[in-house]
């Protein structure tokens, strides 16, 4: 099967959505408190539709303009009712098309900043032990940054921005299997480097980085919340339930198969329990011997006899999936190549725990069918 990547160009033959602007005539009130830990949420009223394209959906996290997101929602808000959107291999950048997972926006964790600027608020950051240090891969390939290059990024994000946070999912990333690699001369365990890395960022990570109950957002402000440690006793690390409700199907035969399985995990998390942590990863790749990372966000176009077929990716298919009002409560979404519309739709389902000093918020639809909302008194 031979097929073309795409890019960030709108693909031949792909319909142009139009933006699209919710019309209610009803007042709509969101009332946002701990029994919501319990119960499911309701419909994103307020969540306005964001991109047209392909190229909104893929590989363009456009500007830094979301730096301040979560200082809107109420302090009192279970991280596991929000949702949050994130990317897979945050840092894989370096090793061709097989390996590139994101926007390259520079070495040293430079990427990590800028994804922080423009809403990102869950990353995956896959580490090998050298020297007893942390060094940040992709299988055998080194992405030009390191652990310390990490924290002192996000320590210096979380610092100018206190009314955010940052979930880290950490893997230890080196199996000694073929297309992995394997640690280099450790003294320590993983656990043991965390531990030491914690230390050295004192009150950076929320408990320490151990196994604790999801935290609220008031509670995980100014840190880092570490969900998950994928690693030799890495259990005693993370957040309790973290992946009892996850999507991860990395090999999916195509993109409409990888977005069957997500779509699923979406609607599932939608009516769930909010105080059930739902993830999804929209992302996959069966390289190198078929499609890669990008051909899965951004789709490409596939031979079938003499015709060259576009086959959409998932990027699209979800941008047009929440422009057309699905989902409420997502759960943390971990992609490849995001577009700024993705990050802004998945941001936008948070309107329902918007507050002013962790009191609810109240939206009503003004005579020309725009919003307002109390925040704004």
């Amino acid at each position: 099967m031979l097929s073309t990547p795409a890019t960030s160009v709108r693909p031949p033959g792909a319909a142009l959505r139009r933006l699209r602007r919710l019309a209610r005539t009803a007042t709509v009130t969101a009332v946002a408190t701990l029994a919501l830990a319990v119960a499911p949420l309701a419909a994103p009223h307020a969540a306005l539709a964001a991109g047209t394209d392909n190229r909104d959906a893929f590989q363009n996290l456009g500007s830094a303009t979301q730096q301040d997101w979560m200082g809107k929602v109420g302090a009192t808000t279970p991280l596991t009712a929000m949702s949050i959107p994130g990317t897979h291999e945050t840092l894989s950048l370096h090793g061709g098309s097989n390996t590139q997972t994101q926007q390259d926006f520079g070495d040293s964790a430079a990427t990590l900043t800028a994804q922080l600027d423009r809403g990102i608020r869950a990353v995956d950051i896959r580490v090998r032990i050298i020297n007893d240090k942390f060094v940040i891969h992709h299988g055998p390939f080194y992405q030009n940054a390191n652990f310390d290059d990490v924290l002192t990024k996000a320590k210096a994000f979380l610092s100018a921005h206190r009314g955010e946070t940052i979930l880290m999912r950490l893997r230890a990333e080196c199996d000694g299997s073929t297309f992995s690699c394997s640690d280099d001369h450790p003294t320590a365990s993983h656990t043991a480097l965390f531990d030491a890395y914690a230390k050295q960022y004192a009150g950076l990570f929320y408990n320490n980085g151990k196994r604790s109950d999801p935290p609220t957002l008031g509670q995980a402000r100014g840190k880092i919340v570490l969900s998950v440690f994928n690693a030799a006793n890495g259990g005693s690390y993370g957040l309790n339930g973290f992946e009892d409700h996850t999507e991860d199907t990395w090999n999916a035969a195509d993109a409409p198969a990888k977005w069957s399985l997500v779509n699923k995990n979406l609607a599932a998390a939608a009516s769930a329990p909010a105080n059930q942590t739902f993830v999804t990863y929209t992302s996959a790749s069966r390289a190198p011997f078929n499609h890669v990372p990008s051909e899965y966000a951004g789709g490409c176009g596939v031979l079938h006899g003499k015709d060259l077929v576009w086959v959409d990716g998932v990027n699209l298919r979800l941008m047009n999936y929440l422009n057309s009002g699905g989902g409420n409560r997502l759960g943390i979404v971990m992609m490849d190549f995001p577009g700024w519309a993705l990050v802004e739709d998945i941001i936008a389902r948070n309107r329902y725990y918007a507050a002013r000093n962790s009191s609810p918020a109240i939206w009503v639809v003004k005579a020309d069918k725009t919003y307002a909302v109390t925040l704004d008194d």
